[in-house]
């Protein structure tokens, strides 16, 4: 059996723009809980609509192409995640700093 390199590209290519669409909501949920009546509403929404929206794409990679466009595709997902925490960061101070004091890092978040 042969590996499509076509097939292998396009898979990591949609897994990049499904990657970058569901950190990118993750974090926009994140800065937008805070200013919400409802937080837990807003985040569960969130979760619904970012895992039905990755499970629909990486099902229709899935029936679409082979086996190794769908790796490919996680592949490019993870690539989005590592890509997201670069330019968003871990270390920030978070926007709920203040909010739950036994949440916020020992050293202030410096």
């Amino acid at each position: 059996m042969m590996i499509d390199p076509v097939s292998l590209a396009l898979g990591l290519l949609v897994g990049a723009i499904l990657g970058a669409v569901f950190f990118a909501a993750l974090w926009g949920t994140v800065r937008l809980v805070p200013h919400v009546r409802w937080p837990g509403l807003v985040v569960l929404g969130s979760l619904l609509v970012r895992f039905g929206l990755a499970l629909i794409v990486l099902w229709w990679v899935a029936r679409s192409w082979d086996w190794p466009a769908v790796l490919a595709a996680l592949l490019g997902f993870l690539g989005a995640r590592l890509l997201a925490t670069r330019l968003w960061g871990t270390s920030r101070p978070s926007a709920c700093e203040g909010v739950a004091p036994h949440l916020d890092p020992p050293d202030g978040g410096n």
